[in-house]
């Protein structure tokens, strides 16, 4: 049987109703569901939107990562994340951009899960 460790995701339905804009409503699980990750790339950002960030011309890009700022401080707002900074890496046209941010809510722990055979039954014997 093999064991695999999963986190359980803050559980914060109420940060998600707080939110007002599409695209926090769209990241918000993603981001909550990845406790101990501090930044998320604008690609993958993108990609959960259906969209594809490096073939867009350089002004649909800007206007994105505006997006991005926006639904950032609607995540702030509704304190899933308590802060976060938009930071560009890399020189001219070939910039890739990350949003760096630290969660607001606490870790709700780690469950194992059994993934393959079927739990055994003990039976538990009492001493007399």
């Amino acid at each position: 049987m093999t064991f695999e460790a999963k986190n359980l995701v803050s559980v914060s339905a109420d940060v998600y109703f707080r939110l007002k804009g599409d695209f926090s409503r769209a990241w918000w699980p993603y981001i909550d569901s990845q406790p101990d990750h501090d930044y998320v790339p604008l690609e993958t950002l993108s990609a959960l939107i259906g969209r594809d960030y490096r073939t867009e011309d350089s002004k649909r890009r800007a206007r994105f990562r505006e997006d991005v700022v926006s639904a950032f401080q609607d995540l702030v707002r509704a304190g899933g994340i308590e802060a976060f900074e938009l930071v560009a890496y890399g020189p001219g046209r070939t910039k890739s951009y990350r949003v760096r941010y630290r969660h607001a809510l606490p870790k709700a722990g780690q469950l194992e899960l059994a993934i393959g055979d079927a739990p055994r039954r003990q039976t538990l014997h009492r001493e007399n």
